[in-house]
């Protein structure tokens, strides 16, 4: 998809940034940011974003998706926790990894779990307050944008699975819905509705995990009522690394690209960088960043090579809360193709996630999520990011902008990107061409990295909130008085 300046969405109030959302989409960011206003905390205005996006940005996202992982810092506690709702194997998943066709392909969906844990563990406002903005965007319809009618075009011709309760939904008339065109989604609606009402409940047991399983199972996939009965999210401390004078926090190496980030800022650490995005840099980021790899494949022999179509969000309140969540349906524009008929949810791709755990060959979820939230010097910032196995190194380079080189929040996402994969191959944008001629690189495409990174930084002894936005696609910010 083509690029296009970053948005921003935010009140005129004086005090209009003492609390806010940055999201990949302006609808989304708004309805966290009428959550903040409703006096709801960042724990309920994150889970308000995810569920709005889950409607407004069904390529990347949704209720139906695998799972995902936030990361959560209190102004008054010293470490950050992690709420983790990972990807789980389907107890009936066959030992070989068979992964063909549209149902094998899903995992049970984790992710209503996971929001409902975010905001009965760290929210404060009634549990099914957060749900309101998404259920109205749901039953009354919005405006498909520019990038919702890109991907749709895309699965119109290229996507090998869409059911036909997804063409029923998205394809209205035989086509694919047109930018501008308003997309109303009342099954979606009902299913959030009885989110908002029996919480995770509503997708572990009775009519919509039924239709869940009976949509899987008619499409050669194995996901029974047991395991969407049995998922369990894991609230608890969030790993931490330093670097220079930085507390840096995300979830578990084991579950995600945590693992690889944490590497590289340890063999980075003390290191001469030189001048940003220059010849010393750059070599010194390819080596931290195939090292951590190497060491990351060596424990988990991940089954295909997957990308990832992915959405991150950002929640600041006034209390100086600060959540960092990234969320998924899996490697595919709306995962699966498949929608449970009655339920709205595209259903994810989790098994293409999916790695064999080197000491003792269990089949394991392996993401490449990276979701982080950072204390320095008395200052706070969240960041995340899509963008499949290079998440680890575009949030690593913001963290070395913030704290080696000083950039300002807002231009942090503005650097050239380079990356490496586990053999050491340099990978960069365009322009690094210019910056570093005659330097050999496979050139990554702006729309390779799926989606806009973002996130929020609060500077310190200051009361108000700075959005992180990624000047390459259309994200968003909205903020609350």
């Amino acid at each position: 998809m083509a690029t296009a300046p970053a948005q921003s969405v935010q009140q005129a109030a004086g005090d209009a940034r003492r609390a806010g959302v940055v999201a990949a989409h302006s609808l989304a960011a708004r309805a966290g940011a009428d959550i903040l206003e409703a006096g709801g905390n960042a724990a309920d205005a994150a889970v308000a974003v995810a569920a709005a996006l889950a409607v407004v940005d069904p390529a990347n996202c949704g209720i139906g998706g695998y799972g995902g992982l936030a990361v959560v810092l209190r102004a008054d506690e010293e470490g950050a926790s992690q709420v983790s709702f990972n990807a789980v194997v389907p107890r009936g998943y066959p030992a070989e990894g068979d992964s063909s066709g549209a149902g094998a392909q899903v995992s049970p969906p984790a992710v209503v779990p996971g929001l409902c844990a975010l905001q009965s563990r760290f929210g404060r406002l009634p549990p099914d307050a957060p749900w309101a903005p998404a259920i109205r965007l749901a039953r009354e319809g919005f405006p498909v944008g520019r990038d919702l009618a890109a991907t749709l075009r895309w699965a119109s011709t290229r996507h090998r699975t869409l059911s036909d309760e997804f063409r029923r939904i998205f394809f209205p008339g035989g086509a694919p819905a047109q930018e501008g065109q308003v997309l109303r989604q009342p099954e979606m609606a009902q299913t959030l509705e009885l989110i908002a009402k029996r919480g995770a409940q509503a997708v572990g047991a009775g009519p919509v995990a039924e239709a869940v399983c009976r949509t899987v199972r008619e499409a050669g996939g194995c996901v029974a009522p047991e395991d969407l009965a049995s998922i369990a999210v894991k609230v608890a401390a969030a790993a931490e690394q330093r670097y220079g004078d930085a507390h840096v926090w995300a979830p578990d190496p084991e579950e995600c690209g945590s693992s690889i980030l944490f590497a590289a800022l340890r063999d980075l650490d003390g290191r001469a960088l030189g001048e940003a995005r220059g010849g010393q840099y750059v070599d010194a980021l390819r080596h931290a960043i195939a090292d951590a790899w190497r060491m990351r494949n060596a424990r988990y022999r991940p089954r295909v090579r997957a990308a990832a179509q992915t959405t991150h969000m950002c929640a600041g309140d006034a209390d100086g809360m600060l959540v960092s969540m990234t969320f998924t349906h899996g490697p595919t524009w709306f995962g699966s193709g498949l929608v449970a008929p009655g339920t709205g949810m595209v259903l994810n791709t989790g098994t293409a996630i999916f790695a064999r755990r080197a000491s003792d060959g269990a089949l394991v979820a392996q993401p490449h999520l990276t979701p982080v939230v950072m204390r320095r010097a008395g200052a706070t910032f969240a960041l995340g990011t899509p963008g499949g196995t290079r998440i680890p190194s575009i949030v690593l380079q913001a963290i070395l902008d913030l704290v080696h080189y000083g950039v300002a929040p807002e231009e942090v996402f503005q650097g050239v990107r380079v990356s490496a994969d586990g053999e050491g191959a340099l990978e960069g944008e365009a322009a690094l061409a210019a910056r570093l001629p005659g330097t050999p690189f496979r050139e990554i495409r702006t729309a390779e990295y799926f989606g806009p990174a973002g996130g929020l930084a609060r500077p310190a002894g200051k009361k108000e909130w700075v959005a992180m936005l990624d000047p390459r696609f259309q994200g968003a910010c909205a903020f609350a008085s």
